[in-house]
């Protein structure tokens, strides 16, 4: 698309200067057609946020946020798109029917927790079910309704960008994972939910590469391998391969046979992890108890499916204090009564509280 309308002005000065050279009619007609460059226009924008999500979930530090983010930035691309343009309803029909796979409520949350969108365009309902996502989430890691009423105060805090979640983010240059474990607070709630949720992969980008590690290792060859020694290749490659500079020294210098030999005795492979290690990996269908969000009935072709949650007009697509000291908390004996609780009386609590505030402020304004 991009050659097609970069290549206009070629088309204008061969249709000018040498018409008769174009033997074809049918591409004559189309060169000459503005309707055409015009849906290659409104092709282009949509498929420049769709090459953008691609190349950037591929990435080993893809997170579920940025799975969010780019189904708005792609939503905005269709919006725009005037309501007289044919390619409109069929991107919609497309937009609804792939978001229905991304309505599970932890999106919604990872794009609330994100520290630069703050779960911007968010509608009342959206947040809703981000709050009780999180606190069904926390109720699965074997917390307290007192820790998971603490984890609600903290996110009203971060919603209001109060200390300790005030910290500058600059976009491209950090990862929310680091930030969330830059931030000192007490309970450390919020900041651990936070890099759990980040710390998800959403694609199987990185089982991709694995697999094709393993077949490159395996070969026709060495058939005979078993599962545990294969494993340890794999992984003793993969260190090498993140810490080339620092392992292999000599790289890149010109050495003697014996220099050589001498230098790949002394790498050090010591901190690999064991074979027998367990992963420390969060499972996004783990939790059993999220509710999850179920698609909106029979969108129409001129409605998008994520403007039920998402406030479109207020995305842009482009990209009290705490004390400093922070007191060790004493951690209490764990009664397993204190983890039957329902959430929804969790968040109905907070939101009642806040009503009642906002009750009361009113009622002083007119007395």
């Amino acid at each position: 698309m991009d050659a097609l309308l970069r290549a206009r002005p070629v088309f204008d000065w061969i249709l000018r200067e040498h018409a008769n050279s174009i033997t074809n009619n049918e591409v004559a007609a189309l060169m000459e057609d503005e309707s055409f460059f015009s849906i290659c226009r409104s092709v282009r924008s949509i498929w420049k946020p769709i090459k953008e999500c691609i190349n950037l979930l591929e990435a080993n530090e893809a997170t579920l946020s940025d799975c969010f983010i780019h189904l708005i930035k792609l939503a905005n691309a269709i919006h725009r798109l005037p309501i007289t343009n044919v390619f409109k309803s069929f991107s919609i029909n497309i937009f609804n029917y792939r978001f229905e796979e991304f309505l599970h409520p932890l999106y919604i949350l990872a794009y609330y927790l994100h520290p630069y969108y703050r779960g911007k365009g968010l509608k009342d309902e959206a947040f809703h079910k981000a709050a009780l996502a999180a606190i069904e989430m926390w109720q699965s890691l074997g917390h307290t309704r007192k820790e998971s009423e603490e984890l609600i105060a903290q996110l009203r805090r971060f919603e209001l960008k109060l200390a300790p979640f005030d910290l500058p983010y600059i976009s491209g240059l950090e990862s929310p994972n680091v930030l969330w474990k830059l931030i000192k607070i007490q309970p450390r709630h919020l900041p651990e939910l936070a890099c759990q949720i980040f710390s998800i992969n959403p694609t199987q980008a990185n089982c991709e590469r694995n697999f094709s590690t393993l077949n490159w290792i395996l070969g026709d060859r060495r058939t005979n391998l078993t599962l545990k020694k294969l494993e340890a290749i794999a992984k003793i490659r993969s260190y090498y391969m993140n810490n080339i500079q620092k392992e292999l020294s000599y790289m890149s210098n010109d050495l003697t046979e014996s220099e050589l030999r001498e230098s790949t005795n002394i790498a050090s492979v010591n901190s690999i992890i064991s074979l027998e290690e367990d992963d420390d990996t969060v499972n996004i269908d783990g939790y059993n108890n999220l509710n999850h969000t179920s698609p909106s009935e029979n969108f129409s072709n001129t409605e998008l499916a994520i403007s039920n949650i998402v406030d479109l007009t207020a995305v842009d697509d482009t990209n009290g204090e705490m004390s400093s000291d922070i007191t060790p908390v004493q951690e209490q004996p764990l009664d397993p009564a204190d983890l039957d609780y329902d959430p929804n009386d969790v968040l109905n609590g907070f939101i009642g509280c806040e009503r009642d505030t906002e009750r009361n402020l009113t009622d002083s304004g007119k007395s």
